[in-house]
């Protein structure tokens, strides 16, 4: 539409000119922007006069304020509904992801070589940072060398934990390089997820920063051994092992030393994910049956993220059970569940022959009858996400707890699916939740103090939470 017209002798060749719109002489582009610009903004017909050209350019020139404004504040306003989990849905980044994931068959007995290989490709994935930063931040990392500050501003540190057949688990320590020469607030123990077969060796570390950087505690992630070459209870007591030493006083002093910190360690809290979750919740229960009330009197509290607790529930909910609801498509699947159990416990997960749970009864918690009580245990914090398949464990278990008289706090975290916890690319608005919800906790406990109310709500916040005090 904008071809040149013919020139008169003597003459340049020149634009047409739609009435009220002078000539460019900028050429084509220029011709074709002020011919958008001035459709755009709704110049009436007619009248080319130079008067009605500034008020057309002005007019335009609002216009384009007008709407570039609309649009950054509709992508502000999009973005602060998203970070408070105000949006219904999953992020786009999420569905993403699990749409791009494609998952094969599990092979019911593993060879060594197949569980190395997969290990070796999540833990490389994890070293690589891909989970520890979002795309931009590694993109603007290696661009600036800038590192967020959880990373700038802990520092770690490696250490070697005996355990009970004579051997040694691997660990990592980090603290706030603020409590350099003071005092570090706190001691967390924490177990990776993975379903007891995959992670550890480093890919949890990220997040331990993270959890250490906001509450000045030391964080001591655990790389306990993995099922099923070393299958149930084993890892758990591992677990068990790990405790007793990082808290003893040599491994305090160990600590302070390789951190150069003083560790205020008279109280203590276990944490863990998935997995981790289950082993940081038997472990504690170990230790109280164990008779060791001082070490029981030290564990100020435990950290429970989406933990799995009951191999009944895989089959043994109704239609809208979180096992029926995303036993496909949400990542973590009903049938991977499946498999983990007969991993690390080496019974299928609906056996339910005669002694099968009195063998695992420091496995499947939800599922232990009354020979296992829950009374006596240190107060609660259970994180949920509302795309799991292990949410109904989470509810089940802050159940039976608070039926015991346990101090509970329970966080479903809407529109976010299992494993965010430690990975701040997939969802970063949901693991900052998490980690703020952690470390209000841990906070709380320590001062003596009730917890500050985040949103309490049923359905109409963005955040869930249901809190018992025994």
């Amino acid at each position: 539409c904008l071809r040149r017209a013919p020139a008169a002798h003597g003459q340049r060749e020149r634009w047409p000119q739609r009435p009220g719109l002078a000539a460019s002489r900028a050429g084509p582009p220029a011709a074709a922007a002020a011919f958008l610009f001035s459709w755009g903004s709704g110049w009436k017909k007619g009248g080319g006069s130079g008067g009605t050209m500034a008020g057309g350019v002005a007019r335009s020139r609002g216009a384009m304020v007008f709407y570039a404004s609309a649009a950054v504040a509709v992508t502000g306003i999009l973005l602060v509904l998203r970070r408070r989990r105000r949006l219904v849905g999953l992020p786009l980044r999420v569905r993403w992801l699990l749409w791009t994931t494609k998952k094969g068959p599990l092979p019911r007995a593993p060879a060594a070589e197949w569980l190395q290989e997969q290990q070796a490709a999540k833990v490389a994935e994890h070293l690589r940072g891909v989970h520890a930063m979002t795309e931009f931040e590694r993109w603007y990392s290696g661009l600036t060398n800038w590192l967020p500050d959880f990373l700038a501003e802990t520092k770690g540190t490696s250490l070697e934990i005996p355990v009970r057949d004579g051997t040694t688990v691997p660990a990592r320590a980090f603290v706030n390089e603020a409590a350099s020469g003071g005092w570090a607030q706190t001691l967390v123990l924490n177990f990776h997820g993975g379903g007891w077969v995959f992670l550890g060796s480093g890919t949890h570390d990220a997040v331990a920063r993270q959890l250490a950087h906001r509450t000045g505690a030391v964080v001591v992630n655990v790389d306990y051994r993995l099922a099923p070459g070393h299958a149930y209870p084993g890892p758990l007591q591992d677990c068990v092992d790990a405790l007793k030493y990082v808290t003893s006083e040599r491994g305090v002093q160990l600590l302070e030393d390789a951190l150069g910190c003083r560790i205020a360690a008279s109280k203590i809290f276990v944490s863990g994910d998935s997995a981790g979750g289950n082993l940081a919740a038997c472990t504690t229960l170990s230790v109280r049956d164990s008779g060791n009330r001082g070490l029981l009197q030290r564990i100020a509290g435990q950290i429970l993220i989406y933990p799995c607790l009951s191999r009944a529930l895989i089959d043994g909910g109704g239609a809208d059970s979180s096992y029926n609801k995303f036993a496909e498509g949400y990542g973590l699947t009903k049938d991977d569940m499946k498999w983990y159990w007969y991993q690390y416990t080496g019974v299928d997960y609906d056996d339910d022959s005669p002694g099968v749970e009195a063998n695992v009864e420091y496995a499947a918690l939800v599922d232990t009858q009354a020979s296992v009580s829950m009374r006596g245990l240190p107060p609660t914090l259970v994180l949920l996400a509302d795309h799991d398949v292990l949410k109904d464990d989470g509810e089940a278990y802050a159940g039976k707890l608070r039926a015991a008289g346990v101090k509970v706090e329970t966080f479903v975290v809407p529109n976010t699916i299992h494993g965010l916890w430690d990975k701040r690319s997939l969802d970063k608005s949901g693991q900052r939740i998490f980690l703020h919800a952690a470390s209000e906790f841990i906070a709380s406990r320590l001062s003596n103090a009730p917890p500050k109310p985040t949103r309490t709500s049923s359905r109409k916040g963005p955040l869930s939470r249901h809190a018992s005090v025994s």
